[in-house]
């Protein structure tokens, strides 16, 4: 009988089934890093910008995070969107809640200081991602020297104006047209940031649909040119858009009854048509969504970070 139990004892260290965890003996994370897609910001007061943090290796078996700010009083965070308080510093941390493995991104935040040329309408552009900026816009259209002036015209994605606008001299119609895995224009192919150089860009279409929103537009003469004057949140800075029309062709299409202003964004999905911001004396065009990208237009530059 002692063989028999002292058998099946043994037998019983052997066997893997029996082998049983001990809860004192923390379980190892099969986690290797964590790391996020911006390490440093600068916002003004009140802007987000939307953090997201990367958990190495791919089929981690928990990859979540936890977030924190280190001053709540320049910078608070709530599932990776920071939102900028007041001038101040703040360090925004994303730590894993398997194996404690962190990153981390140095907030600053400036006062609001308008860059020469610009005139800030008090407007903030929301993005899909809960992101949110300041936008500064021009004084006047890129190749004008003032307000009412019309300035140069520029086909979608080209950062030279021309005299003729049409399929056959577009830049990207050789290639099939712009690259379709791009929803906006490439710092390179946008006119704005080549002429005028680095924060300079063509307004985005969150950019003047955050204006068309927020601000107030009326009908004005300056200087014998008709446009709309467009006042910002505060009731008195502004910014005068002039009746530019457009080119097709040689043709000088609408010049003086209708402005015709370009975006860097496409269309939506349709590659075809590029995103643009008409209006006349009764309004906005219903038809703003569905510019040619080879027609001539006008761009009013904006600039932020």
């Amino acid at each position: 009988m002692k063989k028999v139990l002292f058998f099946l004892a043994f037998a019983s260290m052997l066997l893997p089934g029996c082998k049983q965890h001990n809860p004192d003996v923390p379980k190892t994370s099969d986690l290797e890093s964590v790391s996020l897609n911006v390490a440093a910001a600068t916002l003004f007061p009140t802007e987000r910008i939307r953090l997201t943090a990367a958990v190495l290796p791919e089929d981690a078996t928990d990859k979540s995070v936890t977030w924190s700010t280190s001053n709540p009083a320049f910078a608070t965070v709530e599932d990776g969107l920071v939102t900028a308080v007041a001038e101040g510093t703040a360090t925004i941390t994303a730590t894993t809640v398997d194996g404690g493995k962190s990153a981390t991104c140095a907030v600053t935040v400036q006062p609001v200081a308008v860059p020469e040329g610009t005139v800030d309408l008090g407007v903030m552009a929301e993005e899909e991602d809960g992101s949110s900026h300041r936008v500064f816009w021009a004084t006047c259209n890129l190749g004008a020297t003032s307000p009412e002036e019309y300035g140069d015209y520029f086909a979608w994605g080209e950062t030279e104006a021309k005299t003729e606008y049409g399929r056959q001299n577009y830049v990207w119609a050789s290639t099939g047209g712009y690259p379709k895995d791009k929803d906006e224009l490439a710092p390179e192919h946008d006119a704005a940031y080549v002429i005028l150089g680095e924060n300079w860009r063509i307004p985005s279409k969150a950019d003047w649909e955050a204006i068309r929103a927020l601000t107030t537009w009326e009908t004005e003469k300056l200087n014998k040119v008709d446009g709309y004057r467009v006042t910002g949140t505060d009731g008195e800075s502004s910014i005068f858009l002039p009746f530019t029309g457009y080119i097709q062709g040689f043709s000088e299409l609408g010049r003086g009854s209708s402005g015709n202003y370009r975006s860097r964004s496409w269309f939506d999905e349709i590659h075809s048509k590029s995103y643009y911001v008409g209006f006349n004396v009764h309004g906005w065009n219903e038809y703003k969504e569905d510019a040619s990208p080879y027609v001539g237009q006008s761009i009013r530059p904006v600039w932020n970070r």
